[in-house]
């Protein structure tokens, strides 16, 4: 028995050291890409390249510092990437991110969208001059006698400027956390 330990323990170090993994939660495959766990967003930071993200039209990169870059050869109104976040009825939330508009770009904006029409509970903040700025909000998750709303679609938005047909915008950090 305990050789059968010793062998399982230094199988674990072996994996460890192979895989660059400093405890046992990595290797279960439990890391999100955040130093939070208390973030619902999964791989956030981009630490983990795009896993965990989607996109409208399949344009998203990645730049030599792990920011998103969502982007579009021919945006109709905007593009966006995007991930479904669960949610508990009724409970509010902080959503947060750090975003960057582009020069070729009109705005980006992240938001938290629900419903089929996309504004039944469609919240969020567009930012329309150029730099990186970290922005903040606050999301209600829909409770009444209708609705029990479990999860939402956060979009990270990027709007092309009228007449041209390349956008691209930047994000990292994004952040949604219970309040």
């Amino acid at each position: 028995r305990n050789m059968r330990h010793f062998c399982g323990l230094s199988l674990l170090i072996i994996m460890m050291i192979f895989f660059g993994c400093s405890s046992s939660e990595n290797i279960a495959g439990n890391n999100n890409g955040n130093n939070d766990s208390g973030n619902l967003v999964s791989n956030g930071d981009f630490s983990l390249g795009l896993t965990g993200w989607q996109s409208s039209e399949r344009a998203l990169d990645l730049t030599s510092d792990e920011r998103l870059i969502v982007f579009s050869n021919s945006c109709t109104d905007y593009v966006y990437a995007y991930q479904n976040v669960e949610c508990e009825p009724g409970k509010k939330y902080r959503i947060s991110c750090d975003m960057e508009n582009d020069p070729t770009s009109l705005e980006v904006g992240i938001h938290a969208v629900y419903g089929n029409n996309s504004t039944e509970n469609n919240v969020g903040i567009n930012i329309y001059s150029e730099g990186e700025q970290s922005i903040s909000f606050e999301y209600t998750a829909l409770a009444d006698s209708l609705i029990q709303q479990s999860s939402f679609k956060l979009e990270l938005r990027v709007y092309k400027r009228v007449g041209s047909y390349f956008c691209q915008g930047y994000f990292n950090n994004v952040e949604v956390k219970p309040k």
